[in-house]
């Protein structure tokens, strides 16, 4: 790695301090100046307006060492990446953009950090579609729509592309034979001139695309590329793409198979037991959870969490860092390989995993265990104080449970997020959490136990997965997210 992007990585990690209810991203500037590259992190606390900005690198103009400390940084990081000045700028890609993908934000929960993840901030004000309407007890649902386009937590705001920069010349549009397809990546534009992205095509990696209309156009570089107008069966998602990210399949199997209404299906959801998803849930036809699936997101309070490189043919390797964690770490994988009849998760090497268990420095942020996509923490200091948690509980409560018992239930917790599970308000569940202002996803809003435990304690202490843990973690392998 060139001490460039160490010096970078370095400086990324000591001012990104993933503080809770923080939005954080990457700025980089082509200053002509002083003709360098300059590299920031970014933070704003939700709800305030005042920004902080941290200098991470000063990078002299150079193409080739540009190209690879982008590479470097991308790899290190999922923040989004916001470039100025783009008419000079070079990223290594085929497509310059102002928007990456959607950026991180923190939103730790009291005891559990949780989740740190991509796709945040919906702006509900601009989803169209339908809604859940039920009441829950006495609270309504979200009324969050937009079920058919893929992925719940997308904004489908359009990001302007500086015209001037990009704005390429249509050369000639043609119609073409329909052909069904499936978007491997690249951005889906609203216009042939490439200058408002409309969609992020990888979220919707297993939606169906409908190809009529192909334009060749001289892009912004001089060179001439081929795009092709496509939209989904609902029509939702539509606009132009590159046709080399598009993946040809039969348009035979593509329409043999019809979903049930969206309506239909969340009647479906909203009868059955809440957060629940039975036996019947989980066994409609295919193409129902392929053309829903941010339905169920929503239905059961799930979502995408991992990488799709994190679980290989449906396990994921583990590597704890710590000989003090292993012990836990192992029992909170049998938990769930126990509980779903199958190896979820194995021990690793260091050399040799994709899910990595390790300490961190939690107290300050009040989280014993979070989960960032990428590794499982553990906060250090409540972990070497051998009196916590029982220590600091009511004494009845304490007499249940055990210090390894809580510690392996907190592991459990954070492993039911990499399953793509977000939290419940029954306090008998793992991935319980005692209000929703943590969720990334929620069905609806709860501020105190929706249905409490016989015991008093919450799944997590006792280190115990509930029937609707199981459930649900079926219901996110059926959707594919591990």
């Amino acid at each position: 790695m060139l001490a460039e992007s160490r010096k970078l990585i370095e400086a990324y990690h000591h001012y990104f301090k993933r503080l809770p209810r923080n939005l954080y991203w990457l700025v980089i500037v082509n200053n002509h100046f002083n003709d360098k590259y300059y590299f920031f992190l970014y933070n704003r606390k939700i709800g305030t307006e005042l920004l902080h900005s941290h200098e991470l690198l000063a990078l002299v103009h150079d193409e080739a060492k540009y190209k690879q400390v982008l590479a470097d940084l991308k790899a290190e990081s999922n923040l989004r990446i916001e470039y100025r000045d783009t008419s000079h700028l070079v990223e290594p890609t085929a497509e310059i953009t102002t928007d990456k993908v959607h950026g991180i934000i923190t939103n730790p929960h009291k005891r559990f950090g949780d989740i740190i993840m991509i796709y945040l901030l919906i702006m509900l004000e601009h989803l169209k579609g339908a809604a859940f309407m039920t009441c829950f007890k006495n609270q309504f649902l979200l009324l969050i729509a937009a079920f058919s386009f893929g992925a719940i937590l997308t904004s489908q705001a359009t990001t302007t592309v500086d015209a001037k920069a990009q704005s390429a010349k249509v050369i000639s549009e043609k119609k073409m034979p329909v052909k069904a397809y499936h978007a491997r990546k690249g951005y889906i534009y609203s216009n042939a001139t490439l200058t408002k992205i409309k969609h992020n095509a990888k979220n919707y990696p297993r939606t169906t695309f409908y190809a009529q209309k192909r334009v060749t156009v001289k892009q912004a570089n001089g060179k001439k590329a081929v795009y092709y107008y496509v939209n989904n069966r609902s029509k939702s998602v539509r606009g132009y793409i590159w046709h080399g990210y598009l993946k040809s399949i039969s348009i035979t199997s593509a329409t043999k198979e019809k979903p049930m209404s969206q309506k239909s299906l969340v009647k479906l959801i909203n009868e059955a037991p809440d957060m629940n998803p039975d036996s019947q849930i989980r066994s409609l036809k295919k193409i129902n959870y392929t053309d829903h699936e941010s339905v169920f997101d929503l239905g059961y309070n799930v979502m995408h969490f991992s990488p799709r490189s994190m679980f290989k043919d449906n396990q994921a390797t583990v590597y704890v860092a710590s000989d003090k964690l292993t012990g836990y770490a192992q029992n909170a994988m049998n938990k769930w390989n126990d509980a779903l009849k199958t190896t979820v998760f194995k021990m690793g090497t260091k050399a040799n995993h994709t899910l990595t268990i390790q300490f961190g420095n939690g107290t300050k942020e009040d989280w014993d265990g979070l989960y960032n996509g990428k590794a499982i923490y553990v906060d250090k200091s409540h972990f070497a104080d051998p009196k916590y948690p029982i220590g600091y509980m009511d004494e009845k409560l304490a007499s249940q449970i055990s210090i390894d018992q809580y510690w392996t239930g907190v592991i459990a917790h954070e492993l039911g997020h990499t399953l793509g599970l977000d939290h419940t308000g029954y306090q008998e569940d793992l991935m319980y959490a005692q209000d929703s202002g943590g969720n990334v996803i929620a069905k609806y809003t709860w501020k105190k136990p929706v249905v409490k435990s016989s015991t008093g304690l919450d799944g997590t202490e006792i280190a115990k997965i509930s029937e609707r843990d199981l459930n649900r973690a079926k219901l996110t392998k059926i959707l594919g997210y591990w």
